[in-house]
């Protein structure tokens, strides 16, 4: 997967195609790219060789849960301080307590607002672009 030059990368690892569509639609008239990574699998080796400036994180995978794919990620020394959001459909306490001891940068619940993801999309970009200056 190539990324286009100097466009934010936004990674959705989610294996759903709804998603997909919504954040898509969602991002549309921002200046970034979106990276859908549908499996463990394909995020794994997207991740291996590529820093999004965010990553929008399921909780529910095929083949694990967002949450120990989360620990897995915070391992990898290119990805101690990646910014992700978990998105959930339940909202669990102990999910959230687990999330913020990961460090995540906000926990969403199913279905949010596309204003919502644009928000968020937009806050890490301006605090990433401060960060480069």
């Amino acid at each position: 997967m190539e990324q286009k030059q100097n466009r934010p990368v936004i990674a959705l690892i989610d294996p759903s195609l709804v998603m997909q569509k919504m954040f898509t639609a969602a991002l549309e008239q921002l200046e970034v790219e979106l990276v859908h990574l549908p499996t463990v699998a394909a995020a794994q080796e997207y991740l291996q060789s590529y820093q999004p400036v965010l990553v929008f994180l399921s909780s529910k995978l095929p083949e694990t849960d967002g949450l120990s794919f989360l620990r897995t990620l915070r391992r990898s020394p290119s990805h101690t301080e990646t910014p992700v959001v978990l998105i959930s459909s339940k909202d669990y306490m102990q999910d959230r307590s687990i999330a913020q001891s990961l460090d995540v940068m906000e926990f969403m619940v199913k279905p949010m607002p596309m204003q919502q993801i644009r928000d968020v999309v937009a806050r890490c970009i301006q605090g990433n672009s401060r960060d480069e200056q």
